[in-house]
């Protein structure tokens, strides 16, 4: 098919018929049809209900990329599942809730009671979970529906897609025992010989709550290496041609497929040779081998197998159970220790950490110590040489010289913490002795003085004695004066008096002076200031006038991109009116010929022709499947 063309959806249902082609009838694992699930239900579900680790993830995602729907809340993926389990997680979360509520769990080796679905709690979730498909899956044609613990609880789903009015069709991968046991302990530390109990346990179910009803084996090896050959088997044994066989849908699902890991690949045949493998899992796995090829089968001999399990579960039953739980509690009681390990490995963390801050403090504390002592060390040296420059300094004999001495043997007996009390002692000792020089040296100088100033006060005397004389002769010319002076004094008087009256005036003139010129220079600021105003209103009007010109330009051309668009969107409108009118007639007419094609094909079906020849036409489809494929 080119492109993204897609095939119509066509489901030949076999509800239709009384009988499948063994001859039994079609019935629901509870022995009558579906409840609630007319023969013509035109949607179809698929569910995948193969054993954990058995590649349902990965037939999931091969069936949703060949058209089925998948739910609207995926499961995230992890670690074990990295490129995604393409299941719902609201149906997962339902289904733990509805294991414990009912004691049991997908990895309990107890087959699930089917007593519980006549208990008053069967209706409840049976309503709980259709509401829950109804929300992930709306009205979709073809759902897909997965979850191992789906095996353990067929007949309820049954109950479930009875009360949606959806047909259920089942796919159950194939997976070798021994590569699932080795998978489950891998990722859920599952001891492998359970493993292989569950393995045969889930396969037993499934297969026996599936009867009569529409399903496919398929081997999850085949799937990697020809999915096209595989999802042509499934599309056959549901008789479901689905929506998307594109070449892009082929691409994608090769794509995908390349990247699926397969971390366990064993041999078929080491299932048989190995003694470890019970007998039961051996006969299961060579049915299912048959079973995935398309070859004739006999429930007979699962139903056989299940005849010599059943005595065995009810046998050790009781006893595994007790097992299991213990088990979980001894789990949950490992996981608490585990978490108070990791709460203790933190606080160990911690003060290992403390510790290793303490220790790198106490390391900067001995460095800091050491330091300090050096510096010590040197200010003692330092001081040394500072009472030795004093000494050169200061040459006040040999008294000081001694004290130095006995400084430096202090300083040197005593160590670091006797520095600063010896060295201010010998330097207020070095001071003193240097003062008691410099005031003898000063006493010295002094007598020298006093010997000085007697010579010069006995000078004195004698020109004190000759101006004493000159003084009286000079009162006489005083006398004589006098009476000048009186005059000159008066006059004197009347001159200071008029030269106060001048500078007070002249004072008062200053003070004018000074307020004019504060005056004039007050109103030169007011008019700079004005000046600075008016520039800038100036420039802000010349801005407003620029940016009204910018706004006026641009409402022009808005208005005229308006006019243009409005042209434009009117011309449109009738060209989309035109359009409508078109596709209407063109849906109407379309319409009536599906009509009639319709009623062509209504009655072509009901012609014996018709019925004659559908097995040829079962085998054309096939044919042509294996040809696209």
């Amino acid at each position: 098919m080119a492109g993204d063309e897609v095939t119509p959806l066509r489901i030949r249902s076999r509800f239709d018929r009384d009988r499948d082609a063994g001859g039994r009838e079609m019935r629901s694992a509870g022995g009558a049809l579906a409840p609630g699930v007319a023969p013509d239900a035109p949607r179809r579900a698929l569910l995948v209900i193969g054993m954990h680790r058995s590649g349902t993830s990965a037939f999931t995602r091969v069936l949703s990329l060949a058209g089925a729907e998948l739910p609207g809340h995926l499961m995230p993926a992890g670690d074990r599942n990295p490129r995604g389990y393409f299941e719902s997680q609201r149906i997962y979360e339902l289904h733990e809730q509805l294991l414990e509520e009912a004691g049991s769990a997908w990895d309990d080796l107890s087959p699930f009671p089917r007593e519980w679905l006549e208990s008053p709690a069967a209706p409840r979730w049976v309503e709980r979970m259709a509401e829950t498909v109804r929300s992930e899956f709306g009205e979709n044609p073809i759902l897909t529906l997965k979850d191992p613990r789906i095996a353990r609880l067929v007949p309820f789903w049954i109950r479930v897609l009875g009360q949606l009015a959806v047909v259920p069709s089942f796919v159950i991968p194939i997976r070798n025992p021994l590569d699932v046991a080795a998978s489950l302990e891998r990722a859920e530390r599952i001891d492998p010989s359970k493993g292989l109990l569950l393995w045969l346990g889930h396969l037993l179910t499934a297969e026996r709550e599936t009867r009569g009803c529409l399903r496919s084996f398929v081997a999850y090896e085949e799937l990697l290496h020809d999915w096209r050959t595989v999802l042509t088997k499934i599309g056959a044994d549901l008789e479901l041609v689905f929506p998307r066989v594109s070449r892009r849908a082929a691409a994608e699902i090769d794509e995908f497929l390349a990247g699926e890991l397969q971390h366990h690949a064993t041999g078929p045949d080491e299932v048989s040779s190995r003694r470890s493998v019970p007998a039961w899992v051996k006969q299961a796995f060579e049915w299912a081998r048959h079973a995935t090829r398309g070859e004739p089968v006999s429930s007979d001999a699962l139903d056989a197998l299940d005849a010599l399990v059943r005595p065995a579960e009810l046998a050790f039953g009781p006893v595994v159970a007790s097992l299991e739980v213990a088990k979980r509690r001894l789990g949950e009681r490992a996981v608490r220790l585990e978490a108070e390990t990791g709460r203790l490995e933190v606080e160990l963390g911690e003060q290992r950490a403390q510790l290793a801050e303490s220790q790198s403090e106490l390391t900067r504390a001995r460095e800091e110590v050491a330091r300090q002592e050096r510096h010590t060390q040197q200010i003692v040296d330092w001081v040394k040489t500072l009472l030795d420059w004093a000494s050169r300094v200061i040459q006040t004999g040999e008294a000081t010289a001694d004290h130095l001495e006995v400084a430096f043997e202090a300083i040197d007996e005593g160590g670091p913490g006797v520095v600063p009390q010896v060295a201010t002692t010998a330097l207020r000792l070095a001071h003193q002795s240097a003062e008691a020089a410099r005031l003898a040296e000063e006493s010295e100088l002094r007598a020298t003085e006093c010997e000085r100033l007697a010579r010069e006060v006995a000078s004195l005397r004698a020109e004190s004695e000759r101006q004493q004389a000159e003084l009286a002769r000079v009162e006489a010319d005083s006398a004589a004066l006098g009476t000048e002076s009186e005059q000159r004094g008066r006059e004197l008087a009347e001159l200071r008096a008029e030269a106060s009256e001048r500078r007070a005036e002249l004072a008062t003139l200053a003070k004018d002076r000074e307020v004019l010129r504060q005056q004039v220079r007050g109103l030169w600021q007011q008019i700079s200031a004005r000046d600075g105003e008016f520039a800038g209103l100036r420039q802000e009007v010349a801005g407003r006038e620029s940016e009204l010109a910018r706004l006026a330009a641009e409402l022009a051309a808005v208005q005229a991109d308006v006019a243009a668009r409005e042209a434009s969107l009117a011309r449109l409108s009738g060209a989309l009116e035109q359009q409508r009118r078109d596709a209407t007639a063109s849906v109407a007419e379309r319409d009536l010929h599906i009509a009639a094609l319709r009623t062509r094909l209504a009655g072509l079906e009901g012609s014996r022709v018709w019925r004659a020849l559908r097995p040829l036409r079962w085998l054309a489809d096939g044919a042509e499947s294996l040809f696209r494929g």
